[in-house]
């Protein structure tokens, strides 16, 4: 999870899983947090973090998920490069052979 100080209402939404109306209802009822100044309202880190029991230094199972996705589109991509060198090779000695004939 990133160095985050503070969450919007739509990021602590998707955190809980919920709507955003979910959460200002939690917020108006008490169960939340907020930080309220001018502007969008916003929830200090450390407490939705806390209630999730993540650890900022974790990363979350998203950014588990993603990595995991990149390291699989970062395999591919070498396949396909070492493919190409293979079709550009082979094409580049047929191109030589027929030139020299």
């Amino acid at each position: 999870m990133s160095k985050k100080v503070v969450y919007t209402v739509k990021e602590v939404a998707e955190l809980f899983n919920v709507s955003t109306a979910a959460i200002y209802d939690a917020e108006r009822e008490g169960k939340l947090k907020a930080i309220r100044r001018i502007g969008p309202m916003r929830f200090p880190a450390k407490e939705i973090e806390g209630m999730l029991n993540i650890r900022p230094d974790e990363p979350t199972e998203k950014e588990r998920r993603l990595e995991k996705e990149n390291r699989k589109l970062q395999e591919e991509v070498m396949n396909l490069r070492a493919r190409l060198n293979r079709v550009v090779q082979t094409a580049c000695g047929e191109l030589y052979e027929e030139l020299g004939r």
